[in-house]
C-alpha cells in the first residue's frame, strides 16, 4: 500500500476530493489501477480484481473504524464493475472493484452506492455518537472511546471502564440512547480548525491522528471529531438496542448493538424464542421465569432425594459385600459405588464401620471424571500407606491424588472400571 501511494505521488496525481456525504452517484474518471499485489497497471480484463483511485471519489475508506463503502461503477448505463470494498493508500483513497469488462486508465464512470449499506453503516456510526454520550451520563466521564467497528450489520464500541456493566446500567444505557434517537436531533457537521474545534468542546478520541483541519459532527449533546459518514437526523436511527456487553482486556469493555431494521429483528427473535418457551411449558410468556426457577428448585430436590436413596441403599448393602482378596488377614475391598462423591463416602463410611480391618478402594465419579477412594482401618494403617496406593492405581488410568496415610481420594479423566482397578490393586499389593 505504501509503494502505491509513492507511485501516486511521483505521478503527481493530486488527492482526488471526496463527494460521498451527501450523494450516491457520482461522475468520476479512472486516474489510477493497480492489482492485488498493488503493483501500478494501465488496463485490466474481466473478472480481475484491482483497486482503482477515482476523481473525485464517492466511496468511503475504510477508517475510524467505519468499514468502506461498496457499490458499482457504470458505464454508457451498463455496469462494469462492481465495488467490494474501499481502502486507504496513504492520503489516497482506493476503490477495490471486480470487473465486468475489460478497463483502461482514464474510464469515464459513474460510481454507485449501495444505498442500503450506505445508510446502515450511517446509522450504526451515529449510534456510536450517542452511545458514547449515554456511557459518560450513566457510567461515568472516565468511560471514553477506545475502538470501534461500524459495519452495515452492527456497530461495536470498546470504551474503558473497570467492571463489568450491571443489567441496569445495560438497560438504562438503551433508554438513553433511544430517548436521544426519539428526539430527532439535527445531526450537523461543520469544517474547524482543530484549536477552535477543541475549544469548542470537541471530544478528540485518544490515539487518533488529526491535521489542522478537523470536522466536528454534532447530534444534541454529542460532539466529536469523526470524518464518517452520519445520517441527517437521530430518529432516522429508528432503534438501539444492545446484543451483549463484555471484557476484552484489563479495563476495557465492549458493547456490541444492532441499529433499525437489525434491532427489530433481534427484538423478534428473541420474543419467537419466549413465545415457544411459552407454549412449550404451557405458561404465561410473562410468567416463564418463574416457572423455569419452581423446575430447577424441584429438579435440585429431586437429585438430593435421589443422592440420599442411593447413599442409604450403598450403606444397606455393605455387609454383603465381600473382599477381593486377603492379605496378611487384611481383606482388601474394591467397590463401585455407582454414584457421586457424597454416595462413594457413605459407602465407605458404612464399610468401615461392618470391617474393623481392611483395605477398602471405592470407585464412583466426581463431575464427569472418574473417583477413587483409598481408606485403611484397624491393623491395615501399620502395614500399607493409603495416599503411595492411591498414586500407584491412578496411574494405570491416567490420574492423580493424595491424602493422608489412612485416607486418600484422587481422579481420573475417564470411568475407572471395576474389574481394571481389582486388577491393579491386586498387582500392586
Amino acid at each position: 500500500k505504501q509503494q502505491a501511494a509513492m507511485a501516486l505521488t511521483e505521478d503527481g496525481i493530486v488527492k482526488p476530493e471526496f463527494e460521498g456525504y451527501d450523494k450516491t452517484e457520482l461522475e468520476g474518471s479512472i486516474v489510477a489501477m493497480f492489482n492485488s499485489n498493488f503493483d501500478k497497471i494501465d488496463s485490466l480484463s474481466a473478472g480481475d480484481t484491482a483497486f482503482v483511485v477515482l476523481s473525485p471519489m464517492l466511496f468511503y475508506a475504510e477508517s475510524g473504524g467505519q468499514v468502506g463503502d461498496r457499490g458499482f461503477l457504470d458505464r454508457n448505463g451498463a455496469t462494469v464493475a462492481n465495488v467490494v470494498d474501499c481502502i486507504k493508500l496513504g492520503d489516497y483513497q482506493a476503490a477495490k472493484i471486480v470487473a465486468d469488462v475489460d478497463m483502461v486508465t482514464g474510464f469515464l464512470v459513474k460510481q454507485k452506492l449501495c444505498e442500503e449499506i450506505r445508510n446502515n453503516i450511517r446509522c450504526n456510526h451515529s449510534a456510536t455518537h450517542l452511545l458514547h454520550l449515554c456511557l459518560h451520563e450513566v457510567v461515568g466521564p472516565h468511560a471514553n472511546q477506545s475502538g470501534s467497528l461500524v459495519s452495515p450489520e452492527k456497530m461495536r464500541f470498546d470504551f474503558t471502564h473497570y467492571a463489568a456493566l450491571t443489567d441496569e446500567q445495560i438497560l438504562e444505557l438503551e433508554r438513553c440512547v433511544n430517548k436521544h434517537i426519539q428526539e430527532n436531533y439535527h445531526v450537523c457537521t461543520a469544517i474547524k480548525k482543530i484549536d477552535e474545534a477543541k475549544e469548542d468542546g470537541a471530544m478528540s478520541l485518544f490515539g487518533e491522528k488529526y491535521g489542522e483541519v478537523v470536522r466536528v459532527v454534532t447530534m444534541g449533546g454529542s460532539k466529536e471529531l469523526c470524518g464518517g459518514t452520519h445520517i441527517k437526523f437521530t430518529g432516522q436511527i429508528g432503534f438501539f438496542k444492545i446484543v451483549k456487553e463484555e471484557g476484552i482486556a484489563a479495563g476495557v469493555r465492549r458493547i456490541e448493538a444492532v441499529t433499525g431494521m437489525g434491532a427489530l429483528r433481534l427484538v423478534q427473535k428473541r420474543e419467537q424464542l419466549l413465545a415457544d418457551i411459552s407454549a412449550e411449558s404451557g405458561v404465561e410468556p410473562d410468567l416463564v421465569v418463574t416457572a423455569i426457577a419452581k423446575i430447577k428448585e424441584s429438579e435440585k430436590q429431586n437429585k438430593r432425594e435421589l443422592t440420599l436413596l442411593r447413599q442409604k441403599l450403598a450403606a444397606s448393602q455393605a455387609d454383603s459385600f465381600t473382599p477381593v482378596a486377603t492379605v496378611n488377614d487384611i481383606p482388601l475391598f474394591v467397590i463401585d459405588a455407582d454414584g457421586d462423591r457424597p454416595t462413594a463416602m457413605s459407602v465407605l463410611d458404612s464399610l468401615k464401620s461392618h470391617n474393623k480391618d481392611g483395605l477398602f478402594l471405592v470407585l464412583g465419579s466426581d463431575k464427569g471424571r472418574g473417583l477413587a477412594i483409598v481408606a485403611l482401618n484397624g491393623t491395615a494403617k501399620k502395614q500399607f500407606n493409603a495416599g503411595n496406593i492411591l498414586k500407584d492405581i491412578l496411574k494405570v488410568f491416567g490420574g492423580k491424588g493424595g491424602g493422608r496415610p489412612d485416607m486418600a481420594q484422587g481422579s481420573a479423566p475417564e470411568t475407572i472400571e471395576l474389574d481394571k482397578a481389582i486388577k491393579a490393586l491386586k498387582e500392586l499389593i
